[in-house]
């Protein structure tokens, strides 16, 4: 089914990396990652562990803590790779703003 003419449609692509170490070391690599795939969105991209994924929790508080990584077009990329930010009440906060921004601009 196609979108009414003249409204927004949600395209969503999804990439899967799969790794063996997962240390902060890594970091570096994924915030490359998620600038180059917003370079090329249009709206947001962003990183979640594995299952975090669903229309329905499309940025939702309560899986705030799945969601590691964001970059809104046009803003930097945001990674949080420690698990006691990843369930912090600011983070939600975050997630819920990047959740906003879906609902105004892209939904």
């Amino acid at each position: 089914m196609r979108p009414e003419p003249g409204t927004k449609e949600l395209i969503v692509w999804e990439y899967d990396l799969t790794f063996n170490d997962i240390d902060q070391d890594l970091v570096p690599y994924l915030l490359q990652c998620l600038q180059k795939a917003c370079t090329h969105a249009d709206g947001v991209a962003w990183s979640a562990f594995e299952g975090a994924f669903h229309f329905d929790h499309l940025f939702a508080e309560y899986i705030a803590g799945q969601i590691y990584g964001y970059c809104v077009v046009g803003g930097d990329p945001v990674m949080v790779w420690d698990g006691e930010t990843l369930e912090s009440d600011q983070w939600k906060r975050c997630i819920s703003d990047v959740r906003s921004t879906v609902d105004r601009d892209f939904l």
